[in-house]
């Protein structure tokens, strides 16, 4: 789809190899770190850099609007990466929406995770990397929607004629209130092309199991068709990140079943704040999902429409240490009428990086 462009074909600016680089080890996606995203308010990840550009996630299963490159160290630096996050939250409508929960009432809620990775040493054109990521959310009120959640993960890469393929598996498993809530398989094979020396495009396929052990009508197999590009500028400080997928799940329940589409832009600026370099993202995301079967309780085919509006911070306090602060609104529209809301979430975590 993307012819593979010769190196010398350009003149490429001085950090263009260092972004090839970057995007070498184009594998996956946290799956934890996305999950959190969606099921627990505060509890996204920090913000993207041509080293680990992200879209965001979508506020609804199947989670994943895209894959999302993992974090890349720096040349030189240590294969083990650690990551603890600590922060609060407030979230106006405290909803699972992948069993189509909503509690109709706000909570504030505490916020944890830690995120652990080794590069195994391979050779320059390669890499494959192995992950564990943790993250618990507490609510004040609402303690049978708290979220537990452990994903183990590996990722590949390779690097041909100036391009990255990649390949990515994961599983997690999911507790709600204490209880086992979901498991889920993930695998994506991704590629990055380079088009310039500031635009790329990555098409990437996804494939999801999920298991519910209490909601096996819920119980669903999920492919993903998409494609993102990137556009760096500000010497690759700053990007704009578009992207779309097609969407196709099939369920237990026959009623769960859809078809449906998501559009995503987001831009990322870098920016000064009391002297210090801190980063600005905002995003705005469009899902549309149309069900294949008729909804007893409706008497028709249902399809659920949403749009997420975001703006995040992320802030360095000291040299490891920085301060996220996230602020959401959601607008879900529905002939069902349980699916129509309206939601604000605001978050703020401490993040200490070891590596």
């Amino acid at each position: 789809m993307f012819p593979l462009r010769d190196p010398s074909a350009f003149r490429p600016a001085p950090w263009r190899h260092s972004l090839i680089d970057l995007f070498s080890v184009l594998i996956g996606i946290s799956v934890s770190q996305a999950a959190m995203a969606q099921a627990t308010p505060g509890g996204g990840d920090p913000l993207p850099t041509p080293a680990a550009v992200a879209s965001s996630p979508t506020d609804r299963p199947p989670v994943l609007a895209s894959v999302v490159p993992p974090a890349l160290a720096k040349p030189g630096s240590p294969p083990f990466a650690l990551t603890v996050k600590a922060g609060a939250a407030y979230d106006s409508d405290v909803t699972v929406s992948q069993i189509n929960t909503s509690t109709g009432q706000s909570d504030p809620l505490a916020t944890m995770a830690l995120s652990t990775s080794y590069k195994i040493p391979t050779s320059s054109a390669s890499s494959i990397t192995l992950g564990y990521d943790f993250s618990q959310s507490l609510h004040q009120t609402l303690s049978s929607f708290d979220i537990q959640l452990h994903t183990a993960s590996i990722s590949g890469a390779l690097k041909v004629r100036g391009s990255s393929l990649g390949l990515s598996y994961s599983f997690s498993h999911v507790l709600l209130g204490g209880h086992p809530f979901l498991d889920m398989h993930f695998i994506s094979p991704s590629v990055l092309v380079p088009v310039n020396s500031q635009i790329f495009v990555r098409p990437s396929f996804i494939y999801l199991d999920e298991r519910f052990p209490t909601y096996s009508t819920h119980d669903a197999k999920h492919s993903q068709p998409g494609l993102q590009a990137f556009y760096f500028f500000d010497q690759a400080h700053a990007f704009v990140l578009v992207g779309a997928n097609y969407q196709r799940e099939t369920t237990a329940g026959p009623e769960f079943t859809y078809r449906g589409y998501a559009l995503d832009a987001s831009l990322t600026l870098p920016v000064r704040v009391l002297r210090q370099e801190s980063k600005l993202k905002a995003s705005y995301e469009w899902l549309s999902y149309n069900y294949d079967y008729i909804t007893p309780t409706i008497g028709v085919n249902r399809f659920d429409r949403a749009a997420t509006f975001k703006l995040a911070a992320e802030m360095p306090i000291l040299k490891k240490l920085s301060l996220n602060i996230e602020a959401k609104h959601i607008v879900r529209r529905s002939n069902v009428y349980f699916a129509n809301l309206g939601e604000n979430v605001g978050s703020a975590q401490l993040v200490y990086k070891f590596r």
